[in-house]
């Protein structure tokens, strides 16, 4: 198989897995904002810098995009009870089990 053959289905199998997992969600959505429910999905509770350092986005855009799903629902905030001035993002129980069925879901 050739390198751009291996690269083109690799694309693909990722946009089918997108599609399948983030079928139902609002058409605001954002790719980043995709990536960073993904990250929650996989890691749970997080810190922003944590969050940032898996994805590899720039903090403020990790904040921003916090902020937007948190408004959204799909996202909660919970303080740190070690540190007070930080906290933890999380998905609502709700988004969680919507990301997770629809991550089990057969292709």
């Amino acid at each position: 198989m050739r390198a751009v053959t291996l690269h083109q289905l690799g694309r693909r199998l990722s946009a089918i897995a997108e599609d399948v997992t983030h079928g139902e969600v609002d058409a605001a959505t954002t790719p980043g904002e995709l990536a960073i429910l993904d990250d929650l999905l996989l890691h749970g509770r997080s810190a922003v810098r944590d969050i940032t350092g898996r994805t590899g986005f720039a903090q403020s855009h990790v904040s921003a995009s916090l902020a937007r799903l948190a408004e959204r629902g799909a996202v909660r905030w919970e303080k740190n009870p070690k540190d007070a001035r930080s906290r933890w993002a999380d998905l609502t129980s709700k988004e969680r089990a919507r990301l997770e069925a629809a991550a089990s879901s057969r292709v």
